[in-house]
């Protein structure tokens, strides 16, 4: 019997220190739906750095529980399917817009980043569900790298969680965070003040200001 007991007390210390530091790698996918958007009669250029194309979250919680999400993909995947219904024409660019180095053959250049990514556990919130915020910054120039516009959307996720599904859960969460993000570029897009003043300048006409201030208002944080 003495011999047994240092060996359970050694299988519980492990079993602790197990369940103390858990590693959950989350690959974030998901559906891309396309958006019931009309297609503004534009060409643009659209410029994803690698930071934006491979964005993954590092974070450590409660005493090594480790998280690394990683939602690049399906932010890339989501975006490009947005911004190619949003408008009539979009081409891919590999730099970031320079003043003086103009494109002639588009009407606008524009870069979406990620600015922050947060979330929270069923553990922290003491709820059964996880919660998921983004923030995208939206920048838009000239062709020829003159600003037109900066702002801010921001999207939320919220995904039930059951047992043994941790990564089910944020990976869900994540997802519904980003097509929501999507959804607010797609409402507030016109009546940001820039972006209102540059297709008037173009000669397209917007869509009633209240209706689309009020939808855009539920994902926006507002523009710069």
């Amino acid at each position: 019997m003495t011999a047994i007991k240092p060996l359970k007390a050694l299988l519980y210390i492990i079993v602790i220190a197990g369940t103390a530091a858990c590693s959950h790698v989350v690959p974030v996918t998901g559906s891309v739906p396309t958006p019931v958007v009309g297609a503004i009669p534009v060409a643009v250029g659209i410029y994803m750095d690698d930071e934006f194309r491979d964005f993954t979250h590092s974070e450590d919680r409660n005493l090594g529980d480790e998280w690394v999400i990683s939602s690049g993909q399906l932010n890339e995947e989501m975006f490009l399917n947005l911004f190619e219904t949003m408008f009539a024409r979009t081409v891919d660019i590999d730099t970031p817009p320079d003043r003086g180095v103009s494109r002639s053959d588009l009407d606008a250049l524009l870069q979406i980043k990620v600015t922050e990514y947060g979330f929270l556990t069923p553990r922290e919130t003491g709820q059964r569900f996880f919660a998921v915020s983004f923030k995208y910054q939206i920048l838009m120039w000239q062709p020829d790298g003159t600003p037109i516009a900066s702002w801010r959307v921001v999207g939320y996720g919220k995904s039930a969680w059951t047992a043994f599904r941790d990564v089910e859960g944020l990976r869900e969460a994540t997802a519904t965070a980003i097509r929501d993000g999507a959804a607010a570029v797609a409402l507030g897009f016109e009546r940001v003040p820039g972006v209102a003043a540059w297709l008037e300048s173009k000669g397209i006409g917007v869509d009633d200001p209240a209706d689309a201030q009020t939808s855009a208002s539920l994902s926006t944080e507002g523009s710069e």
